[in-house]
Protein backbone atom coordinates (compact mmCIF):
# COMPACT_ATOMS: atom_id res chain seq x y z
CA UNK A 1 0.00 0.00 0.00
CA UNK A 2 2.84 2.43 0.83
CA UNK A 3 4.44 1.88 -2.58
CA UNK A 4 1.13 2.52 -4.36
CA UNK A 5 0.56 5.68 -2.33
CA UNK A 6 4.12 6.84 -2.95
CA UNK A 7 3.80 6.19 -6.71
CA UNK A 8 0.49 8.10 -6.80
CA UNK A 9 2.11 10.89 -4.77
CA UNK A 10 4.96 11.21 -7.27
CA UNK A 11 2.57 11.11 -10.24
CA UNK A 12 0.51 13.89 -8.66
CA UNK A 13 3.64 15.89 -7.88
CA UNK A 14 5.00 15.45 -11.42
CA UNK A 15 1.68 16.51 -12.98
CA UNK A 16 1.37 19.47 -10.62
CA UNK A 17 4.90 20.75 -11.11
CA UNK A 18 4.87 19.89 -14.82
CA UNK A 19 1.72 21.90 -15.44
CA UNK A 20 3.32 25.10 -14.14
CA UNK A 21 5.85 25.67 -16.98
CA UNK A 22 3.10 24.94 -19.52
CA UNK A 23 0.89 27.50 -17.84
CA UNK A 24 3.68 30.09 -17.95
CA UNK A 25 4.49 29.26 -21.58
CA UNK A 26 0.86 29.67 -22.68
CA UNK A 27 0.81 33.08 -21.03
CA UNK A 28 4.02 34.13 -22.77
CA UNK A 29 2.80 32.95 -26.18
CA UNK A 30 -0.46 34.90 -25.89
CA UNK A 31 -0.42 38.05 -28.01
CA UNK A 32 -3.23 40.54 -27.25
CA UNK A 33 -2.87 41.92 -30.80
CA UNK A 34 -4.45 38.64 -32.03
CA UNK A 35 -7.59 38.59 -29.89
CA UNK A 36 -8.99 35.22 -31.09
CA UNK A 37 -5.62 33.51 -30.55
CA UNK A 38 -5.19 35.35 -27.25
CA UNK A 39 -8.60 34.19 -26.04
CA UNK A 40 -7.82 30.62 -27.05
CA UNK A 41 -4.54 30.61 -25.11
CA UNK A 42 -6.16 32.22 -22.03
CA UNK A 43 -8.84 29.54 -22.14
CA UNK A 44 -6.15 26.84 -22.53
CA UNK A 45 -4.32 28.23 -19.47
CA UNK A 46 -7.49 28.12 -17.42
CA UNK A 47 -8.43 24.65 -18.71
CA UNK A 48 -4.97 23.34 -17.77
CA UNK A 49 -5.48 24.62 -14.23
CA UNK A 50 -8.82 22.80 -13.99
CA UNK A 51 -7.70 19.60 -15.72
CA UNK A 52 -4.10 19.24 -14.51
CA UNK A 53 -2.87 21.64 -11.86
CA UNK A 54 -5.66 21.47 -9.27
CA UNK A 55 -6.43 17.73 -9.59
CA UNK A 56 -2.70 16.94 -9.40
CA UNK A 57 -2.34 19.18 -6.35
CA UNK A 58 -5.27 17.44 -4.66
CA UNK A 59 -3.82 14.00 -5.48
CA UNK A 60 -0.45 15.06 -4.09
CA UNK A 61 -2.04 16.47 -0.95
CA UNK A 62 -4.24 13.43 -0.24
CA UNK A 63 -1.53 10.85 -0.90
CA UNK A 64 0.95 12.89 1.14
CA UNK A 65 -1.40 12.98 4.11
CA UNK A 66 -2.10 9.24 3.74
CA UNK A 67 1.64 8.46 3.62
CA UNK A 68 2.27 10.66 6.64
CA UNK A 69 -0.45 8.91 8.66
CA UNK A 70 0.59 5.39 7.59
CA UNK A 71 4.19 6.10 8.57
CA UNK A 72 3.25 7.63 11.91
CA UNK A 73 4.79 10.99 11.05
CA UNK A 74 2.98 13.43 13.29
CA UNK A 75 3.39 17.16 12.68
CA UNK A 76 3.13 17.83 16.39
CA UNK A 77 6.47 15.97 16.83
CA UNK A 78 8.17 16.72 13.51
CA UNK A 79 8.34 20.48 13.08
CA UNK A 80 9.49 20.48 9.44
CA UNK A 81 6.42 18.38 8.63
CA UNK A 82 4.18 20.89 10.40
CA UNK A 83 5.75 23.75 8.43
CA UNK A 84 5.43 21.73 5.22
CA UNK A 85 1.73 21.06 5.87
CA UNK A 86 1.03 24.74 6.57
CA UNK A 87 2.80 25.69 3.32
CA UNK A 88 0.90 23.03 1.35
CA UNK A 89 -2.38 24.31 2.81
CA UNK A 90 -1.42 27.85 1.77
CA UNK A 91 -0.54 26.62 -1.75
CA UNK A 92 -3.90 24.84 -2.06
CA UNK A 93 -5.84 27.85 -0.75
CA UNK A 94 -3.93 30.28 -2.96
CA UNK A 95 -4.46 28.06 -5.99
CA UNK A 96 -8.13 27.34 -5.38
CA UNK A 97 -9.31 30.65 -3.93
CA UNK A 98 -7.10 33.17 -5.77
CA UNK A 99 -5.38 31.77 -8.86
CA UNK A 100 -8.26 29.67 -10.20
CA UNK A 101 -10.79 32.54 -10.04
CA UNK A 102 -8.25 34.98 -11.53
CA UNK A 103 -7.63 32.51 -14.37
CA UNK A 104 -11.37 32.23 -14.96
CA UNK A 105 -11.69 36.03 -15.07
CA UNK A 106 -8.75 36.28 -17.48
CA UNK A 107 -10.28 33.66 -19.81
CA UNK A 108 -13.68 35.38 -19.63
CA UNK A 109 -12.16 38.81 -20.26
CA UNK A 110 -10.19 37.49 -23.25
CA UNK A 111 -13.33 35.89 -24.74
CA UNK A 112 -15.24 39.16 -24.23
CA UNK A 113 -12.44 41.03 -26.00
CA UNK A 114 -13.01 38.96 -29.12
CA UNK A 115 -16.64 40.16 -29.18
CA UNK A 116 -15.89 43.81 -28.39
CA UNK A 117 -12.66 44.08 -30.36
CA UNK A 118 -10.67 45.39 -27.41
CA UNK A 119 -9.17 43.96 -24.26
CA UNK A 120 -10.49 45.47 -21.05
CA UNK A 121 -8.04 47.68 -19.13
CA UNK A 122 -8.89 45.53 -16.07
CA UNK A 123 -7.04 42.62 -17.72
CA UNK A 124 -3.67 44.15 -16.77
CA UNK A 125 -4.73 44.10 -13.12
CA UNK A 126 -5.68 40.43 -13.42
CA UNK A 127 -2.29 39.66 -14.97
CA UNK A 128 -0.52 41.42 -12.08
CA UNK A 129 -2.56 39.48 -9.53
CA UNK A 130 -1.84 36.20 -11.29
CA UNK A 131 1.85 37.06 -11.45
CA UNK A 132 2.11 38.03 -7.79
CA UNK A 133 0.09 35.13 -6.38
CA UNK A 134 1.69 32.69 -8.84
CA UNK A 135 5.15 33.82 -7.72
CA UNK A 136 4.10 33.40 -4.08
CA UNK A 137 2.96 29.84 -4.85
CA UNK A 138 6.25 29.09 -6.59
CA UNK A 139 8.24 30.29 -3.56
CA UNK A 140 6.10 28.14 -1.26
CA UNK A 141 6.45 25.13 -3.59
CA UNK A 142 10.24 25.50 -3.54
CA UNK A 143 10.17 25.74 0.27
CA UNK A 144 8.06 22.56 0.48
CA UNK A 145 10.49 20.75 -1.82
CA UNK A 146 13.41 21.97 0.30
CA UNK A 147 11.76 20.73 3.49
CA UNK A 148 10.94 17.35 1.93
CA UNK A 149 14.49 16.88 0.63
CA UNK A 150 16.52 18.16 3.58
CA UNK A 151 14.16 17.29 6.48
CA UNK A 152 15.74 19.73 8.93
CA UNK A 153 16.10 18.61 12.53
CA UNK A 154 13.46 20.85 14.09
CA UNK A 155 11.94 18.12 16.21
CA UNK A 156 10.40 19.02 19.51
CA UNK A 157 11.39 15.65 20.89
CA UNK A 158 14.29 13.85 19.18
CA UNK A 159 13.77 10.63 21.15
CA UNK A 160 11.37 7.91 20.14
CA UNK A 161 8.99 6.39 22.66
CA UNK A 162 10.91 4.00 24.89
CA UNK A 163 14.27 5.44 23.82
CA UNK A 164 16.59 7.12 26.30
CA UNK A 165 18.38 10.33 25.35
CA UNK A 166 22.16 10.02 25.43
Amino acid sequence: MDKTLKAAHFVGLALFLGSIPGHILLGRLADPADLPGFALLMHAKYASVLALTLPALILTLLTGIALMLRRGMTPNRIRWMAVKLVLVAMIVLNGALVLRPVGAEMAHSARAAVKTGTLSPAFASLERREGAFGAANLVMILAVIGLAVFKPRWRRDETKPGQVRS
